[in-house]
């Protein structure tokens, strides 16, 4: 992304990610399972409806939360887009998705189960439907529960490392080095939105970066 925060290509979110191709044998299950247990349980009856909520983790959750425009592409598939502010009377994705499951719901109440990120994703909608002039204050009275699994809501220090460093995130086959990770984070507002807040430095007393004594410094002089 430019320093603007736009994106320097055509890059666009379709679905959620069920299934990761780590390797050539076989894939990684990140969310299939959870998947396919929310169709049985709607096949079941159990629950009148659910739905994912793809959305583009290069910009931040209040991005996420006022954008998200929907269209289909000459190859008949849905193109999902947060690079630009809506219309006036454009609803955002997330919330016209929370009114197709309102209306589904057997009780009018919906269950929002977020993981990771997408914890902070939540967070921000129920601020925005508290708070923001823009969005129908009525949807929050059908908001039932908030179930949060293993969310930043502090912040992390895995984000200081891996904005400084690139760490970690290293993908094999020449995909991701840990430089260009570097450069990809950037200007990635979201990978920001990660990073330890006051209240994490209120509560957590180990350090967020240590440093080994036991390293070699090697230092370098040239004359001008």
């Amino acid at each position: 992304m430019t320093a603007f925060g736009t994106s320097i290509n055509d890059v666009y979110t379709r679905d959620v990610i069920d299934e990761a191709n780590i390797a050539p044998f076989g894939q990684e299950n990140i969310y299939l399972s959870f998947i396919n247990d929310m169709n049985n349980l709607v096949t079941s009856g159990m629950v009148g409806d659910w739905d994912a909520m793809p959305y583009d983790w290069r910009f931040a959750v209040d991005d996420i939360v006022r954008r998200g425009s929907v269209s289909v592409n000459d190859n008949g598939e849905e193109e999902i887009r947060y690079d630009a502010p809506l219309s006036d009377g454009i609803e955002p994705l997330i919330v016209t998705k929370l009114r197709k499951l309102i209306e589904n719901s057997q009780n009018g109440k919906v269950t929002i189960v977020a993981h990771s990120n997408g914890g902070l994703v939540a967070k921000e909608l129920i601020s925005a439907l508290q708070n923001d002039l823009a969005f129908d204050t009525e949807l929050l009275d059908h908001i039932d529960k908030l179930i949060l699994v293993a969310v930043p809501q502090a912040g992390t220090p895995k984000a200081v490392t891996t904005l400084l460093h690139g760490d970690g995130q290293f993908i094999p086959l020449g995909l991701l080095s840990a430089k260009d990770d570097r450069t990809l984070a950037e200007y990635m507002l979201g990978a920001y939105g990660l990073l330890p807040s006051r209240a994490y430095f209120e509560n957590v007393n180990d350090p967020v970066i240590s440093f080994t004594e036991n390293v070699t410094w090697i230092l370098g002089l040239e004359s001008y």
